[in-house]
């Protein structure tokens, strides 16, 4: 299966990422239907600290000591629910006609149960589908940020 971020695309990022066998394309989309089965799907999940796609994919918990320090507060669980959202997003905008629908997240977690994934380009494809998705916001993200650091 190989899973394509509809809005990512530029140099340096593997989109579609491959998850296990096949050569079947998914398409994952970013949309307000994705952040809301977000929510729905993982209300009641203590993995999920704000229980909110956006703020569950973009809180990495950096303390400003460096890259490293960032991958390592990457909610990895974060971003797979959030692919899962945004697959079922893409079935249900007709993006994903001929490929099987998403299942259930327990269902798709298991079914990648012994998938090696990189992860570092799985927060990569999630955040950029994101900050494509809402142009706006990840401006107003970034400009916050850029103050906040003094530059």
């Amino acid at each position: 299966m190989l899973i394509k971020y509809k809005n990512v695309a530029g140099r340096g990022i593997h989109n579609p990422l491959r998850y296990g066998d096949g050569d079947d394309v998914h398409v994952a989309v970013c949309s307000p239907y994705a952040l809301k089965l977000y929510e729905q799907a993982f209300m009641e999940d203590a993995a999920s600290k704000h229980h909110s796609l956006i703020n569950d994919v973009m809180d990495t918990g950096d303390s400003g000591e460096g890259t490293f320090s960032a991958l390592v507060g990457i909610d990895w669980d974060a971003d797979m629910r959030a692919t899962w959202a945004m697959l079922r997003s893409g079935d249900v905008a007709g993006l994903n006609a001929g490929v099987d629908a998403t299942p259930d997240y327990g269902e798709f977690i298991e079914a990648h149960a012994a998938d090696i994934i990189d992860f570092a380009d799985l927060h990569l494809c999630v955040s950029r589908e994101i900050d494509a998705t809402f142009r706006a916001l990840s401006a107003r993200l970034a400009k916050a940020e850029r103050k906040s650091a003094g530059k």
